[in-house]
């Protein structure tokens, strides 16, 4: 997960410090002197530094506490904000091993304990959205399903955690 994650971050900070230079390369073609090698190359060090800086430290900001908490085995609810959180009553004879086998088909799993009924799954990300992830407990006593719907980045719309909150709730109507 960190490994690809590395990677979007390098995609992001490189298209930024290509499009900062040919903007750069645009500026400079029109002088009078042409295009002096010595100064462009310095300009592309120096361009790149901030926009590497910023988006090193803002993936780190805010993605790092909701990866860590995934890969965690942390069974307790998330301790960062929430948007979407649901109780769910489930009728009897249900299956948490039956659930974890469909969501397993959908998403990543990243924590799983079958003792406590733990569940933590994540949707597949890609350049253009960071996806989501969810914290699921099954209480046996109770008959009840807690579920924790929250996007991976921060400043992500609300809307990402409540499709997977839906899409949890389609799969509980398949088992």
């Amino acid at each position: 997960m960190k490994k690809k994650l590395l990677r979007m971050w390098i995609i992001y900070s490189l298209s930024f410090w290509v499009l900062s230079m040919g903007i750069y390369f645009l500026r400079y073609k029109n002088r009078e002197g042409g295009i002096n090698l010595l100064e462009l190359s310095y300009r592309a060090v120096i361009s790149s530094i901030l926009p590497a800086s910023g988006v090193i430290l803002g993936g780190y900001l805010a993605l790092s506490p909701r990866s860590k908490y995934l890969e965690s085995n942390d069974i307790e609810k998330p301790s960062f904000k929430v948007p979407s959180s649901v109780i769910i009553d489930v009728p009897q004879g249900f299956d948490f091993s039956r659930l974890k086998s469909v969501i397993a088909k959908k998403w990543e799993i990243t924590f799983s304990d079958d003792m406590k009924q733990v569940l933590k799954c994540r949707t597949n990300y890609n350049f253009s959205n960071w996806g989501s992830a969810a914290w699921i407990k099954y209480d046996d006593d109770a008959k009840k399903l807690y579920l924790e719907c929250f996007p991976m980045a921060v400043g992500s719309m609300k809307y990402v955690a409540q499709n997977m909150q839906k899409a949890i709730e389609n799969c509980l109507r398949i088992t």
